[in-house]
C-alpha cells in the first residue's frame, strides 16, 4: 500500500521503483496531467471539413438562388404589363423588400446558432423555436406593411389609376 501511495506522482521522474530507490530522470519532456486524461482529437480531413461546411451553407445558398429566380420571373411578367402596373409594382416593392430582408435576416442570423447545436437536440429545440417565432412575428409585421401599400400610395399622392392597379388590397 505504501508503494501505491508513492507511485501516484504526476511526472515519470518522480516515481520510485518498488525497491525504494530513485529512478533516473526520463529523457521525455514532462507531460501535463490533463493531456493524459483527454487525448487530443485528430483533425478532420479536408474533404470531411468541406463537406460539413457545405452541408451547413447549402440552405443559405438555396435561399439566395430562389431569390434570384423569383426576381427573374417577376421581371419576365412585368415585361408584359403597362406603366400603371409597373408603378404599382414599384410602390409595393419599396415596402416589400425591407420587410422581406428583415425576415430573411432573422432566419439567416439564426443559422450559426442552429449549426452550433446540431449535435445537441436539447439545445437545438429552443433555438429553432425562438427563430421560428421571431420570423413569424416579423413576417406578420412585414405583411401588414405590404398590405398597407394602397394606403401609403394615397398618402404620398400616387395617381388614382396606380392605386386602382393594386387590385384586392384594401385602400
Amino acid at each position: 500500500m505504501a508503494d501505491d501511495a508513492r507511485n501516484t506522482a504526476q511526472h515519470p521522474a518522480d516515481h520510485t521503483p518498488e525497491s525504494g530507490g530513485t529512478s533516473p530522470p526520463s529523457a521525455d519532456p514532462p507531460r501535463d496531467a490533463s493531456t493524459n486524461e483527454h487525448p487530443r482529437e485528430p483533425r478532420p480531413s479536408f474533404s470531411r471539413l468541406v463537406g460539413a461546411i457545405a452541408g451547413k451553407a447549402l440552405p443559405l445558398y438555396l435561399s439566395m438562388v430562389a431569390t434570384v429566380f423569383g426576381t427573374l420571373v417577376t421581371a419576365g411578367v412585368l415585361g408584359h404589363t403597362g406603366t400603371t402596373v409597373l408603378a404599382a409594382y414599384s410602390l409595393t416593392i419599396a415596402l416589400y423588400n425591407p420587410a422581406s430582408m428583415v425576415v430573411q435576416g432573422a432566419l439567416r442570423g439564426s443559422m450559426p446558432f442552429v449549426a452550433r447545436n446540431t449535435e445537441d437536440p436539447a439545445a437545438l429545440a429552443p433555438v429553432l423555436r425562438d427563430s421560428l417565432w421571431l420570423s413569424l412575428c416579423l413576417g406578420l409585421v412585414g405583411g401588414s406593411v405590404v398590405a398597407s401599400v394602397p394606403l401609403v400610395a394615397r398618402l404620398i399622392g400616387a395617381p388614382a389609376e396606380t392605386v386602382a392597379a393594386f387590385g384586392p388590397f384594401p385602400s
